[in-house]
């Protein structure tokens, strides 16, 4: 009995593995090995999440994922997004810094460039988006997967006209000012003077969308974390270039 009870804890646990492994978080930039090292890291890693929690305050890693086909280079700052009903993982932006003087590039050399990775393969393919309105920043507030496509909310740089905007999506009516510091942003990006524009990016046409919201949008900043769950997009914290010794602790819904 006891020798039955051992095995069946076992492969409760393999079980609790191999699903928690269809959910993985890969952290990490994904990159090509041509690429200066040192400054940006080219590999990723698959992370277990299950009922135990962490163990010794840090996150079951389970493999270092194998990298097959077109990788994109290195690079830091960028956002993913998965589908996880058809296994692919989409990597948007970021900037990789030039060895020889430090200097902060766009990763990309195309705006709007879309990196995918099929995780039932472990292959990376790129796929170029179009649009007048496709996003050209580095950087972005958040980036998701919702309804079959995907959606985009591109940082701003400084010299946006919008720079004092209500803030929403907290309990307080107060307002707070602010703009995005552009030292995170390479290359030209969306010129909006009402501030923050939220994409769609149709899968069928490869062509990013503008998407009418209601509300006011958030003051512009930096740093911030965005989740996507339930249908719902929550954007919390940053700072802005105002207050750069001042953490933001708003919470903000789409």
């Amino acid at each position: 009995r006891r020798r039955a009870a051992a095995m069946a804890g076992q492969q409760r646990q393999q079980q609790t593995t191999a699903a928690a492994t269809t959910a993985i978080v890969a952290a990490a930039a994904a990159a090509a090995a041509q690429q200066p090292t040192g400054r940006t890291s080219n590999k990723m890693r698959a992370y277990a999440i299950d009922e135990s929690g962490t163990q010794g305050g840090m996150l079951p890693v389970l493999s270092e994922l194998p990298q097959l086909g077109e990788q994109p280079s290195s690079r830091m700052y960028h956002r993913a997004a998965a589908d996880a009903e058809a296994g692919v993982m989409y990597v948007l932006g970021g900037v990789h810094i030039r060895d020889r003087d430090g200097m902060r590039l766009p990763a990309d050399e195309s705006a709007g460039t879309l990196h995918c990775y099929h995780l039932h393969s472990y292959t990376w393919s790129t796929l170029q988006t179009t649009g007048s309105c496709r996003p050209c920043s580095t950087t972005l507030l958040a980036f998701w997967w919702h309804k079959g496509a995907l959606w985009a909310i591109p940082d701003v740089p400084t010299n946006s006209s919008s720079s004092t905007t209500k803030n929403s999506g907290s309990s307080s009516s107060r307002r707070r000012e602010g703009s995005s510091t552009g030292s995170r942003t390479a290359g030209q990006a969306v010129s909006d003077p009402r501030g923050y524009q939220v994409l769609r990016l149709d899968m069928g046409t490869n062509e990013w969308e503008v998407v009418t919201t209601q509300g006011e949008p958030p003051c512009l900043r930096t740093d911030s974390c965005s989740v996507y769950c339930n249908g719902k997009l929550m954007v919390y914290g940053g700072k802005t270039a105002r207050t750069p010794t001042h953490m933001l602790s708003d919470l903000l819904v789409l």
